[in-house]
C-alpha cells in the first residue's frame, strides 16, 4: 500500500464525472495512485480514464488523486483497495443572472413583437347600438334559420346568436403598437407640461417684494441690512440697465436683457444670490423659476455692469477727510495713520500652464491662489482695492504693484503687518507701522511687547473687514480656471457691498 500524504488547498478528484475537490468538500480523503505497477493499472482501468491527446489509457502523475467517495469502506482499506463507485454525476450548472445589456435586449425583442400586432380601435358605448355591424350580431339570424322537415325534426339545430357578443371594430390602416406608444409618450409629455405648470403656479418662487418686509432676509439672501440698501444699490444701477446701449462684456458679446421672465430687480437680486450663497445656478433657476442659461446671462451681464460702475466711484478719501473722521483708539498714538493694509488669498484651480502652476502656488496656503490687497482707513471703511496679483507674489511686490505709494501725502503713516517689508518704497516724512521683529534675541523687551499689543489693538480691524468681506460665499470657492477672467469683479463687487453695507454689517 501506497503511503498517505497530506493533501494540499485545491486538490481535485481525477475520475470522469466527478467534481469534487479539497476546499469544497473537506470531509473527504483524496488517496494518491498505487506506486505498484499492477495495482496503478487496475485503478486506471476501473476509473476508466483516456488520455487527453490520445485514446490510450490515462498516465497518472505524483499531483493526481481519486476521492474516497469511490471506495466501498468510504476510504482505501485493506478489503477494499480498488476504486469500484461510479455513479454518474452531472457537471453542476451555474444560474447566469442576466445583466442590464441582456435586460434591454429582450425588452426590444419583446416590444418588436408586440409591435407586429395590430390595435384595435376604441368604439365608444353609443356606438354599440349605433353601428348596423355592431346590430346585427346582436339579432338572431333569422335567413340561416332551419326549418323543421316532413317528419317534423331538425336536420341541423338553429343557430341562434347571442344578445351580445364582443365586437372586433376595423382597424385603421398603418395604426399599430408603435404609433399608440408614440401618441401615448405625446399625452404624457403633455400632461408633465401641465403638471410643472400648476406647480409653478401654485409655488412661491423668490423674490424681492417677499422678503423686503424682512431684514433677515434680505441680509441671508444679499448681504446688505435692509431693503433701502438694496432699493440705494439698484438706482445707482437704473440708468445703466434701462440704457437702449448693449451692455458687453470684454469677453462676451450679449445684447441688454430682455426683461421679461424676471424683473430687473429681481435680476440684480438673483446676482447677489449667487455672490452672497453662492447657490448652483440650477438651484437658482428653480429659486426664481426661470432657465440655467437665463440665469448664466444675468449673473455675466450684471456682474459686468457693477463692475464696471463702483470702478467708477473714487474711494480713496483725503488726508483731511480720513483725519477728521479718525476714531479716538487712534487719536493718541496713531492719528497719523492714512490707510491699513493687507492682503488675503483666494483659492483657485491649479493652471494646466506650468508657468502660470508657479507664478500662482502659494507656500504659506501650499494651494494655488490669487493674492488680493485691500486698503482700510482706521474708521474700517474700504478705501483701496487694486487689481488681484499672482498668489507667489511677495506682499511687498504686491504693494509695488498697487501704486499705493503714489497715493500716499507727506506725513502720511502706512499700518501693516511684519510681512510688509516696505520701508525703502516709502517717501520723506512717510513713516510705516508695523510690530518689531524678534530677529536672534530669545524674548522682546517690555517696550516692544507693549508696542505689539498697541498696533495689534487697531490692525485687527482690516482683518475684520476681510472677514466682512469673505462672508460672500463665492470667495471662498475654489475657482476654476474658466471663470478666473470674473475672479477679479467678484472681489472689487464684494468689497463694494461691504462698503454699503458699513457700518450696520457687524
Amino acid at each position: 500500500m501506497s503511503k498517505e500524504k497530506k493533501v494540499h488547498a485545491g486538490t481535485y478528484c481525477v475520475v470522469p464525472g466527478c467534481y469534487n475537490a479539497s476546499k469544497k468538500d473537506p470531509h473527504l480523503k483524496f488517496h494518491r495512485f498505487p506506486w505498484n505497477q499492477e495495482r496503478c493499472k487496475k485503478w486506471i482501468i476501473s476509473i476508466g480514464r483516456k488520455d487527453n491527446h490520445s485514446n490510450n489509457l490515462f498516465k497518472p502523475n505524483n499531483n493526481h488523486r481519486v476521492c474516497s467517495a469511490h471506495f466501498v469502506d468510504g476510504t482505501k482499506s485493506e478489503a477494499h483497495p480498488i476504486p469500484t463507485i461510479f455513479p454518474l454525476k452531472q457537471k453542476p450548472t451555474k444560474t447566469r443572472v442576466p445583466n442590464k445589456l441582456s435586460q434591454v435586449k429582450e425588452a426590444a425583442r419583446t416590444a418588436e413583437e408586440k409591435a407586429k400586432f395590430t390595435a384595435p380601435e376604441p368604439i365608444s358605448f353609443e356606438e354599440v347600438f349605433t353601428n348596423e355591424s355592431v346590430r346585427s350580431t346582436t339579432q338572431i339570424d333569422c335567413e340561416t334559420s332551419y326549418k323543421p322537415g316532413p317528419d317534423h325534426t331538425y336536420s341541423k339545430p338553429p343557430t341562434r346568436k347571442p344578445v351580445w357578443s364582443p365586437v372586433t371594430p376595423k382597424l385603421h390602416q398603418g395604426h399599430n403598437a408603435s404609433s399608440t406608444a408614440n401618441q401615448l409618450f405625446l399625452t404624457m409629455r403633455e400632461l408633465s407640461k401641465t403638471r410643472h405648470q400648476l406647480r409653478d403656479s401654485t409655488r412661491t418662487k423668490l423674490d424681492i417684494h417677499i422678503i423686503k418686509p424682512d431684514p433677515e432676509l434680505v441680509k441671508l439672501y444679499t448681504g446688505l441690512t435692509c431693503y433701502s440698501k438694496f432699493q440705494t444699490l439698484f438706482e445707482f444701477l437704473r440708468p445703466d440697465i434701462e440704457s437702449p446701449l448693449p451692455l458687453q462684456t470684454p469677453y462676451t458679446s450679449r445684447p441688454t436683457l430682455q426683461f421679461q421672465r424676471i424683473s430687473p430687480e429681481n435680476c440684480l437680486l438673483l446676482t447677489l444670490v449667487k455672490l452672497k450663497l453662492n447657490l448652483l445656478q440650477d438651484d437658482i433657476a428653480f429659486r426664481f423659476g426661470i432657465d440655467q442659461s437665463y440665469v448664466s446671462t444675468v449673473i455675466t451681464v450684471f456682474t459686468d455692469l457693477m463692475y464696471r460702475r463702483f470702478r467708477e466711484v473714487p474711494i480713496w478719501p483725503t488726508q483731511k477727510d480720513v483725519r477728521e473722521s479718525m476714531p479716538e483708539a487712534f487719536k493718541t498714538e496713531y492719528s497719523r495713520t492714512r490707510v491699513i493694509i493687507d492682503c488675503t488669498e483666494l483659492f483657485i484651480q491649479r493652471p494646466t500652464s506650468t508657468t502660470v502652476q508657479q507664478l500662482t502656488y502659494s507656500t504659506y496656503k501650499s494651494h494655488n491662489t490669487a493674492k488680493a490687497l485691500i486698503g482700510i482707513t482706521p474708521n474700517r471703511f474700504i478705501s483701496f482695492l487694486p487689481d488681484i496679483q499672482p498668489g507667489r507674489l511677495s506682499d511687498k511686490e504686491v504693494v509695488s504693484r498697487s501704486g499705493l505709494i503714489d497715493l500716499l501725502d507727506s506725513d502720511d503713516m502706512v499700518m501693516a503687518d511684519r510681512g510688509f517689508l516696505i520701508d525703502e518704497l516709502l517717501k520723506e516724512n512717510q513713516v510705516l507701522n508695523i510690530p518689531p521683529f524678534l530677529k536672534s534675541r530669545p524674548q522682546f523687551d517690555k517696550e516692544e511687547v507693549d508696542e505689539t499689543r498697541s498696533i495689534a489693538s487697531v490692525r485687527i480691524h482690516v482683518e475684520r473687514v476681510i472677514g466682512r468681506v469673505r462672508r460672500y460665499s463665492i470667495l471662498n470657492a475654489v475657482h476654476p480656471n474658466n471663470s478666473l477672467v470674473h475672479l477679479n469683479k467678484i472681489w472689487i463687487i464684494c468689497c463694494y457691498l461691504t462698503n454699503l453695507a458699513y457700518p450696520e454689517f457687524d
